[in-house]
């Protein structure tokens, strides 16, 4: 079992395996390690399964229509930290494609 949390838009703003509530009405997920402010929370759902790759964000939820794509999400930037490492990387892929060309005589 999952709960979904999710805002007064119905995105998605939290997935968890666990739920509870604070006395001032606050939602705990998380085994009680996250506690999400009642003024965020519009509703929450319980569903037997979560399809892979849907995400907080991303992704929107109610019981009419099931999951959708929140039209308003857009990919984080990338650091760039995350872009030199992702160059490096690639710099590497290509490294790696030559030295197979190379070896094998194309």
């Amino acid at each position: 079992m999952k709960y979904i949390i999710t805002d007064k838009n119905n995105v998605i703003i939290h997935i968890s395996e666990t739920i509870g509530y604070q006395e001032n009405g606050n939602v705990l997920v998380d085994n009680n390690t996250l506690a999400i402010a009642r003024p965020l929370v519009k509703k929450v759902y319980e569903v037997e399964n979560i399809e892979e790759g849907i995400t907080e964000n991303k992704y929107c939820y109610i019981e009419e229509e099931g999951f959708y794509k929140n039209e308003n999400y857009k990919e984080p930037e990338l650091t760039e930290k995350q872009k030199i490492e992702d160059l490096k990387e690639q710099v590497t892929n290509i490294q790696l494609a030559l030295a197979e060309i190379v070896e094998g005589g194309v």
